[in-house]
Formats: C-alpha cells, structure tokens, sequence
C-alpha cells in the first residue's frame, strides 16, 4: 500500500505535467495570436499599396492627357509665333537689333540674379500605413 508521501509525491508530478502541458497550450494560443496579428498588418499592407498604385495610375492617366493637349498647343503656338517674329523682323529691321540686345542684357542678368522659381503644382501626399505588429512571442515566455 502506499504512503501518504508516495501519493503526495504523485500529485506533486501529475501537477507538473500538467502545468508543463498548460504552458504548451499557452504558447500555441499566442503563436497563433501573433499569426492573426501579422495577417492583419499584412492585409493593411496591401490596402495601403492599392491606395498608393491608385494615386499613381490616376496621376499617371491625367498626365498624359493633359501633356498631349499640351504638346498640340504648344506646337501650334511655336508656329504662330516663329511665323510674327520672321514678319516682324522683316517689316522693322532695326527694332530686331534692339530686340536681340535686351534679350542678350536680360540673359546676362538671369545669369547673376536668376528669378524665383514657383513651387512645384503637386504635393506628394503619403497613404496611411499600419502600425508595425510587435515582434513575436518566444517560445517558454510567461506573462
């Protein structure tokens, strides 16, 4: 028949296995709450990215339709103008001579004092990302 200490010595085991499976339990509860945490951060992720592609594809997309009008106008304008200015040039000879000395004044100024440039038309604006996920449990940690 066994003693009291052999039974309590068997209690003392028994609790101990289960503490050690408890603490298994625990671990493979928090690694998969760290899993569900990165899918999450990751899901986030890819929607940031498709907010970002957006903007460039729609930014992309307005360029070019607008540096084709563009393109057409100024070609048609260069025309126009490069056509008044051979007209002018032939109907006042002498007002060219003075058009090309300011010109070469006007040159010889921007090179010392160049005007201010205007700030740029589009301002990049950053898509919200998610906040990083913390780093994953290690394994036997207690809390």
């Amino acid at each position: 028949m066994p003693s009291i200490d052999d039974v309590y010595n068997q209690l003392v085991a028994a609790n101990k296995s289960l503490n050690q499976m408890n603490q298994q339990v625990h671990n493979l509860v928090t690694a998969q709450d760290f899993g569900d945490q990165v899918l999450v951060h990751l899901s986030n992720q890819t929607d940031t990215l498709i907010c970002v592609l957006e903007k460039i594809s729609r930014n992309t997309c307005g360029i070019w339709c607008e540096t084709h009008v563009q393109t057409e106008l100024q070609t048609a304008a260069r025309h126009q103008s490069e056509l008044l200015v051979e007209l002018t040039k032939s109907a006042y000879p002498a007002a060219a001579v003075e058009v090309d000395r300011y010109e070469t004044l006007k040159s010889d100024v921007a090179k010392c004092c160049p005007p201010d440039s205007e700030p740029p038309i589009c301002q990049y604006e950053p898509c919200q990302a998610p906040e990083p996920i913390p780093s994953a449990p290690t394994k036997g940690r207690t809390n």
